[in-house]
């Protein structure tokens, strides 16, 4: 090449790994392409280090778009100087910057790239602000897999709905947290080849959006997604909706069509967040900021009135929902499913497991919650009567006549 490594990572079996997969891909995905569709094709190289994968495969795919990023300014410098050496359609947009925060904000892609720095750290005391930037090309953090997953989880900002990603990383980076990330992110992937080097494989994976991801990311009113949480059914990212911040709920079909019924059938209660948008893959809903009832119970700040008019508040929306003929069923334990505003007004997510029942079990089921917690009720200064809950649940279950927090308190 027209240069030395001095202060670059140099080309090894990993670089050649990920270029020979890249080109196979692209290759694949071009088959019954236009020259016009592949002109519109992006190819984002985070990590460019010396330019070799990128600028080979500007040799072979002249024709696309092709952007790169690295950290180290000499990196940089080398991967200009092997692109002026070749011809491309377009002028390669090539950052000094960490992922893609070089690029603009709307700026997506086709096809992503990384060689990922995949070592662990030597020792615990190491840290990326002494290394040298070669250094850095190799090390991935403590574990050697937190720039990878801190890669994973920023790509569904930048990809296409039918794009793909190809990384190297090494079994020195522990696998099954990386594929934990994926999971979480609601990735498909699949393992293109594993390389025996010294001590180490190296792998080289593909990883696309599964359908219900896809569908998100083809809507255009919705960006900047964030992987919030991952349950039973479905995955909940933070992203903006028209500019608003939103959750996005995605999952299978059968369980957020009864989410989105359910929610739909209770929008106009002041416990039910705002559904701004209904998929058949995905829901996108208004964001509660504040606690969940088990923080707020924890919470040493919280005060006896505070609590008194939650619980009550809590109490007022069961009987809503025992008077509509709709069993929630998360009342029981409802640790995350109860969030309290700092204005103290309370919302309830995860609707999917409601059913119509001709006796609601709502109320009889948070009361079960109130017992369990009499203690830390007790020590924010709310003492509550075990025998009038369970009279007050009995005689509840028989006439369902509201009743109050004052009626299951202890006498003084």
């Amino acid at each position: 090449m027209a240069y030395k490594y001095e202060n670059v990572y140099e080309p090894e079996e990993d670089s050649e790994l990920l270029l020979k997969h890249t080109i196979s891909e692209l290759k694949h995905f071009f088959i019954g392409k236009s020259i016009q569709q592949k002109q519109q094709h992006s190819l984002c190289e985070v990590g460019v280090g010396s330019g070799f994968v990128s600028t080979n495969l500007a040799k072979q795919f002249p024709n696309i778009q092709f952007f790169a990023s690295d950290i180290n300014s000499s990196a940089i410098d080398l991967t200009k100087l092997e692109f002026s050496l070749i011809k491309t359609t377009t002028k390669p947009n090539i950052q000094n910057k960490p992922f893609f925060e070089g690029f603009k904000k709307e700026q997506k892609f086709d096809t992503i790239i990384f060689n990922t720095p995949y070592f662990p750290f030597e020792s615990k005391k190491d840290n990326f602000k002494d290394m040298t930037m070669k250094d850095r090309a190799i090390y991935g953090g403590i574990n050697g897999y937190e720039v990878i997953n801190e890669f994973i989880e920023l790509t569904i900002q930048r990809l296409n709905p039918d794009g793909f990603c190809i990384m190297i990383f090494s079994s020195l980076s522990n696998y099954t947290e990386i594929e934990k990330v994926l999971i979480k992110n609601s990735y498909n992937y699949s393992m293109l080849e594993s390389e025996n080097s010294f001590f180490e494989k190296i792998h080289c994976l593909k990883f696309w959006p599964k359908n219900d991801l896809k569908q998100v990311l083809k809507n255009k009113e919705i960006t900047n997604l964030k992987y919030l949480s991952l349950g039973k059914h479905s995955s909940v990212f933070q992203c903006d909706f028209n500019n608003i911040n939103c959750i996005v709920k995605i999952g299978k079909e059968q369980h957020l069509e009864k989410e989105g019924f359910f929610e739909e059938k209770l929008k106009d209660e002041f416990f039910v967040p705002k559904m701004y948008y209904r998929h058949k893959n995905y829901i996108v809903r208004e964001m509660y900021t504040g606690q969940t009832i088990e923080h707020f119970i924890d919470n040493p700040n919280t005060t006896l009135k505070e609590l008194t008019i939650v619980l009550s508040e809590i109490l007022k929306a069961c009987f809503r929902i025992d008077e509509l003929k709709i069993t929630k069923f998360e009342m029981t334990n409802p640790y995350k499913h109860i969030y309290i505003e700092s204005d103290l007004s309370i919302g309830f997510i995860d609707f999917e497991r409601c059913i119509f029942a001709d006796k609601p079990k709502n109320t009889t089921q948070i009361l079960q919650y109130f017992r369990r917690n009499i203690p830390k009720f007790g020590n924010i200064g709310l003492k509550l009567s075990n025998e009038k809950i369970l009279y007050i649940g009995k005689k509840y279950r028989d006439d369902l006549i509201p009743f109050t927090i004052q009626d299951i308190l202890e006498l003084k």
